[in-house]
């Protein structure tokens, strides 16, 4: 079937064809080929550019500095300019990333003077269609040196009904009032952020329990939140730590406060060199699990789970970094895994678990002394130490590398 063009007499895609390439593309990672690729299909004709033109301005990922050879990213001022040209694209924005350039050195501006003066400009101008604001420090930059006018106008998006997720990364100081009691914000992330405490004197407001999931990568001080917004997990969902020596009182009691969470995911979190046979140990870690009724998904890093888990969990990724071959080829070795043997085969361990993946990551290749033969008898070895896995093949080895 063929749909014409009334102004052009010239066959078309059919619509619904049209609308999965539009988000093919809307969905491509990288801003810039996403914003050409948008580009180029919004001038095929007309039609086109009804479809895939709104999509142009929906995620903007910008950086304050000047735009240097080499980089692909736009800087503010130009963005700033486009908006003084067409202020409706501020209204068009749905997910805004933002890089300021923070200087380090003595005697210097910490934050680009034009960027103090833009900056407000241009989240003053996104509007009501915000669900994802993300702004990034390029060191670690106090939040304090911002503008205050740049303040107003991140507590201004955040309070949008819009928003629901908020990111920041490389910030020290970081106020907990522009994240908590939003009720509208569902998802946090903090990377290499801390947390600065609730200013004296200043009204406690209770928190609204939306959050759904939190991730974590370096937050320190993130007890600061969980002391004066604890109440703000209740409905968490899934929460990723990816901090090399986490808060271990911290992180507890998030899991102890969050009685809906799903899934779980810590990095980071062992006390041995990557690639030891050590890191398969007969206990969790610290963290205990038993009130998380609702757990489904469980992926660790550096450390394994023990029999403190509940027979309720369905799925269990075990992630290994391996540095070199030789450290490969040693955690592939049956002797390594028997710890595990112990926890899996406990008296009703587990008793629910459908998948248990076993991955090993961080080599550049696949070496070449591991034939396929090797991995079908580590897979045999690997459901003799886990019997009662023998029939059902729920253990799978996996071993990612970048080649």
């Amino acid at each position: 079937m063929y749909y014409y063009m009334e102004w052009w007499g010239t066959p078309m895609l059919p619509p619904e064809l049209v609308s999965e390439i539009a988000d093919c593309l809307d969905n491509e990672h990288h801003p810039t080929v996403r914003y050409r690729a948008l580009q180029a299909c919004a001038l095929v004709s007309r039609y086109f550019y009804q479809e895939f033109s709104p999509r142009l301005f929906s995620r903007i990922v910008i950086q304050d500095r000047p735009k240097e050879k080499g980089t692909t990213l736009p800087s503010l001022e130009q963005f700033a300019d486009l908006l003084q040209f067409r202020p409706s694209i501020g209204q068009q924005v749905r997910s805004f990333k933002i890089t300021i350039q923070v200087n380090d050195q003595v005697n210097r501006p910490r934050v680009l003077p034009k960027t103090s003066i833009l900056l407000p400009v241009v989240l003053g101008a996104l509007g009501e269609n915000l669900q994802h604001l993300h702004l990034q420090a390029t060191v670690w930059g106090r939040w304090d040196q911002l503008d205050s006018k740049v303040h107003v106008a991140v507590h201004r998006l955040c309070g949008l009904s819009t928003l629901s997720k908020l990111t920041l990364q490389s910030w020290r100081g970081v106020p907990v009032s522009i994240f908590a009691s939003r009720p509208n914000i569902a998802s946090l992330s903090l990377d290499t952020v801390e947390i600065a405490p609730p200013l004296d004197g200043l009204p406690h407001v209770a928190p609204i329990a939306t959050l759904q999931e939190l991730n974590l990568v370096t937050c320190s001080r993130f007890e600061t939140f969980l002391n004066h917004y604890a109440g703000a997990l209740a409905n968490l969902r899934r929460f990723t730590c990816d901090v090399v020596a986490p808060n271990v009182p911290a992180v507890q009691s998030t899991l102890l406060l969050s009685s809906q969470l799903e899934v779980f995911e810590c990095k980071g979190c062992g006390s041995t060199p990557p690639g030891s046979s050590e890191e398969i140990s007969p206990c969790m870690g610290p963290f205990n699990l038993s009130t998380n009724h609702q757990l489904r998904i469980l992926r660790f890093r550096y450390f394994s789970p023990s029999g403190s888990l509940r027979d309720f969990c369905e799925k269990i990724d075990l992630i290994f970094t391996v540095v070199n071959e030789k450290a490969l080829l040693k955690l592939l070795m049956p002797v390594s895994w028997t710890p595990l043997e112990d926890i899996l085969q406990g008296s009703g361990a587990f008793r629910n678990l459908k998948k248990f993946n076993i991955v090993l990551a961080g080599l550049k290749t696949f070496p070449s002394n591991l034939s396929q033969t090797t991995i079908q008898s580590l897979q045999d070895t690997g459901r003799l130490l886990f019997p009662k896995f023998v029939t059902s093949s729920k253990i799978t080895y996996i071993i990612q590398t970048a080649a």
